[in-house]
């Protein structure tokens, strides 16, 4: 909704600089032109001359219910309780997917705090008193991020939702 606002907003220095009527100014691909002709201004051109500023809210209708499919290959060695991941994959239907790689850290990002808690986060408290004795970083194991490499992350996008395009 902001994108759309924010070009709307463009139209009407876009119809200025391009001398041509609002109706007629059309975006696409970050060009602004004139319907019919070959007349386009570039919107990154547009905004170094002037700022487009569009202060936006949106409110989802309803839940969203993203979804997907986890699967993770461990290797357990039952003499040290060492746990090792071999392979992570996973296939995700989120909707619309307008910037892959910040939704890939975002799922990267839940997949590893999820096993972080299974595998490394472990609360503590002394028996006699229920003081918390994991009180700090320094004091319980965090996933790191060389523990996690290789993710095979996919996104589905052929069934979109309407709560989440």
């Amino acid at each position: 909704m902001a994108a759309q606002r924010t070009v709307g907003k463009g139209r009407e220095p876009a119809a200025e600089m391009l001398k041509a009527p609002l109706a007629e100014i059309e975006y696409r691909e970050g060009h602004f032109s004139v319907a019919g002709t070959d007349l386009v201004i570039d919107l990154a051109v547009r905004q170094a001359a002037q700022h487009i500023s569009v202060d936006s809210t949106c409110a989802v209708a309803g839940r969203t219910c993203p979804n997907g499919c986890h699967i993770c290959d461990v290797e357990f060695d039952p003499a040290t309780g060492a746990v090792e991941i071999v392979t992570y994959a996973s296939v995700n239907n989120v909707g619309r997917v307008i910037s892959p790689a910040i939704v890939r850290r975002q799922i990267d990002g839940c997949a590893v705090q999820g096993i972080g808690y299974a595998l490394c986060v472990r609360i503590v408290y002394y028996p006699d008193s229920g003081e918390l004795l994991s009180a700090s970083f320094m004091d319980y194991a965090l996933p790191r991020a060389d523990c996690f490499t290789g993710f095979k992350i996919q996104f589905d996008t052929t069934t979109p939702a309407a709560t989440t395009s």
